[in-house]
């Protein structure tokens, strides 16, 4: 129960980073497209991605953080249907779980 519990926390914490992350980079993309940045805001913005990743690397060498390399990942549901709430947790990248889904990454 208590590795249950570990995992949640540990999780919770990941997707926290990811999702910062992930919301520092589309402003960065954004400040690209939209403004007339100059070369120290460019390497302001990536200094702060950097150190984004670095966070989430220590994270996930923590010794308290579970090896997620070692956990098994089953869908609940196999469908070819689009699937609305994993199209909202993936932007659109992917449409449903199926076996076109490769999850795998060396």
């Amino acid at each position: 129960m208590q590795d249950e519990a570990l995992l949640e926390v540990s999780l919770e914490a990941l997707s926290s980073r990811v999702q910062e992350l992930k919301e520092s980079i589309q402003a960065f993309l954004l400040k690209l497209e939209q403004e007339q940045m100059n070369w120290p805001s460019v390497l302001d913005n990536y200094a702060l991605l950097s150190g984004q990743v670095n966070t989430l690397t220590k994270l996930l060498k923590n010794e308290k953080t579970p090896f997620f390399r070692n956990l098994v990942l089953l869908p609940l549901l196999v469908q070819q249907d689009a699937d609305p709430d994993i199209q909202k947790a993936s932007d659109g990248r992917i449409q449903a779980f199926n076996h076109e889904v490769d999850f795998s990454w060396n």
